[in-house]
């Protein structure tokens, strides 16, 4: 019978993303102990939802991936530069110019209602006059403001587990939510809704 002699590359992939990274990160904690609990949602499959039209079903479940796709959405197509004044106008029109933002961007088509409609607009606005969001503002200005980006990178296959080969690389792909240059350091930002 026939053994494969390099059964102990059998996980090794050329190319993997960041996602996969992190299940098998949380994963190989979990059973060495080292993290004791983690959200179910990491490990289920997602499983297809039946279309149910709207005048059928009384009340659509929004899944908390809809709502975060939807949020990641807006702050992809989001004008940071010309909402660097927002702390300087009245709480009125600072709710109203997010409002209009995210309208705007419907009208345009480059958002659909049903994403607009799970965006809570004053969480947008809580963003954007905060720290980073000000600062992203300012970035933006500037012309160092960077949203959506995709990226490849190549690291040694021993730096993802102990045992591949250090001659061995692996290519990791992702996309960063968004990165802007300050002060010769890079800022880089991962969006959480959760």
């Amino acid at each position: 019978m026939f053994k494969y002699p390099h059964e102990d590359l059998a996980g090794l992939y050329t190319k993997t993303s960041v996602s996969e990274l992190k299940i098998v990160a949380i994963h190989d904690k979990l059973t060495t102990g080292e993290l004791e609990d983690v959200p179910a949602q990491f490990f289920t499959e997602h499983e297809t939802e039946k279309y149910l039209p709207s005048f059928i079903s009384a009340e659509k479940k929004v899944s908390g991936t809809a709502r975060g796709s939807a949020y990641h959405r807006v702050m992809e197509l989001f004008d940071f530069s010309g909402c660097a004044d927002l702390k300087e106008l009245a709480e009125e029109a600072r709710e109203k110019k997010i409002t209009h933002v995210i309208e705007d961007l419907v009208a345009s088509g480059r958002l659909n209602r049903e994403e607009a409609d799970l965006v809570d607009a004053e969480k947008i606005r809580t963003f954007i006059m905060s720290e980073l969001g000000v600062r992203m503002c300012n970035a933006a200005i500037r012309g160092e403001l960077w949203i959506e980006q995709p990226f490849v990178l190549g690291i040694s296959a021993d730096r993802l587990k102990k045992g591949f080969p250090k001659d061995e690389t692996v290519l990791i792909q992702g996309i960063i939510d968004a990165y802007f240059y300050e002060n010769d350091h890079i800022i880089l930002m991962d969006y959480k809704t959760d």
